[in-house]
């Protein structure tokens, strides 16, 4: 009796299942159009089985499709929800990694070792290889550049993601980092962070654009942050006074402090304190290009190369010369 009200509703299972499945393909969520899709093929299920003779062919294409769908809707489930973290864990995720899956995230951590460092620790030397990539949790350390304090990196910040990005071992790092205060950092194994994203493509996506949107942080709350407004389309608060390394840039960049246009010059048309300063701002604009440039790579978005040798990233990364503040930039 059971069987035959079932096959006197065979038109609504099937109008059902296929609306279902119609329904799917229009979900913009990828959990959401693979639970549709399982709604949907189980109705196809049924429907053929209800049949007097049952086709067999599409009745277990239909069955498959059920079994593929649903092993793909528990991997999303187990990526979004990995189960709970600690409270410094979720602290750390909400504050600097929210580009990640939970359980990207829940993963990349597993590699991690969270030391405390004295103040004085040497994080990286320069021009010396570090297998090491730091994040800071608290605390700050000075990056040094041929013997000259070029940067400060804080809460929020990594450390050696020059020799993460390039991707070669033996990398060396960029400049001395050493810490200004006692430091708490997570700490990665640079071989053992490459084998995990070498095996998760959309991992290593995410965490590249993590490691740009922390480089382009740092740089927009520095002293020579007005130096990369331009790349973000927003002007950063400025400190009151004009220093040095801002004015070297200023030059660099074809304009005068109030945005009167002058003569572009090179760090090698310019005293040897500012040429410093003017080249470590350049080089921090071409790391935050080159990461940037990678991410679009992997998501085939067009507009960004690699700066050529002795074109300004600034120019790179924009596909021309720095618009002109004060003159309609």
């Amino acid at each position: 009796w059971l069987v035959h009200r079932a096959r006197a509703l065979l038109p609504v299972i099937g109008h059902s299942a296929y609306i279902t499945l119609a329904s799917g393909f229009l979900m913009t969520d990828v959990l959401a159009l693979r639970l549709m899709l399982i709604g949907g093929y189980s109705g196809l299920v049924a429907f053929h089985a209800l049949h007097e003779r049952p086709l067999r062919i599409p009745f277990r294409w239909s069955v498959f499709f059920v079994v593929v769908n649903g092993v793909m809707a528990l991997k999303l489930v187990r990526d979004r929800y990995p189960g709970a973290f600690g409270e410094e864990e979720e602290s750390i995720y909400e504050g600097s990694f929210t580009q990640l899956s939970r359980g990207q995230f829940k993963r990349l951590m597993a590699l991690a070792t969270v030391e405390t460092l004295p103040e004085g620790a040497v994080l990286t030397t320069e021009r010396a290889a570090c297998p090491h990539l730091y994040f800071v949790l608290d605390g700050s350390a000075q990056m040094r550049l041929n013997g000259e304090a070029v940067a400060v990196i804080g809460r929020g910040g990594f450390c050696n993601t020059l020799a993460y990005q390039r991707g070669e071992p033996g990398t060396p790092a960029y400049g001395t980092i050493r810490g200004r205060s006692p430091m708490r950092v997570v700490r990665w194994e640079l071989a053992a962070l490459r084998d995990l994203v070498a095996s998760d493509a959309d991992l290593e996506r995410r965490l590249n654009h993590v490691l740009v949107s922390s480089l382009m942080r740092r740089l927009l709350t520095s002293r020579d942050g007005v130096h990369v407004q331009d790349y973000l389309g927003a002007k950063p608060t400025l400190r009151p006074s004009l220093t040095e390394a801002q004015e070297a840039a200023e030059a660099m960049l074809g304009t005068a402090p109030g945005g009167a246009h002058v003569v572009a010059r090179r760090p090698s048309q310019m005293p040897a304190a500012k040429a410093a300063k003017a080249e470590h701002v350049e080089h921090a604009i071409a790391i935050a290009a080159g990461l940037a440039e990678d991410h679009h790579h992997h998501s085939h978005a067009p507009g960004h190369v690699v700066p050529p040798a002795g074109q300004p990233a600034a120019a790179a990364v924009g596909g021309g010369p720095p618009p002109r503040r004060g003159g309609g930039g």
